[in-house]
């Protein structure tokens, strides 16, 4: 995942939308959405662009953890929530 981010050039995590660049197809689809993180869309079920990133071993984990985020809300999750990694499935 570090080496994915590299590759990335990310200079800001995706959920601080004031801008920077970023090839990030995620965090440009989250900035046009006004959405802090991708879990707030309702597509993230079946988002194309999360497939195609992670790839279906990661991708498997993402829509767990998304799943999580939306049960519970996020500081919630963060604090209390299982973490769901690709070795979990």
């Amino acid at each position: 995942m570090l080496m994915f981010m590299e590759d990335l050039r990310c200079v800001r995590f995706c959920r601080e939308l004031d801008g920077g660049e970023s090839k990030c197809e995620i965090r440009h689809c989250c900035v046009d959405n006004g959405f802090f993180a991708g879990y707030e869309c309702d597509h993230y079920n079946d988002c194309e662009k999360l497939k195609r990133i992670l790839g279906e071993l990661h991708y498997e984990s993402c829509i767990k953890n998304h799943r999580e985020i939306n049960r519970l809300g996020l500081e919630n999750w963060l604090t209390y929530g299982k973490k769901h990694h690709y070795w979990d499935t």
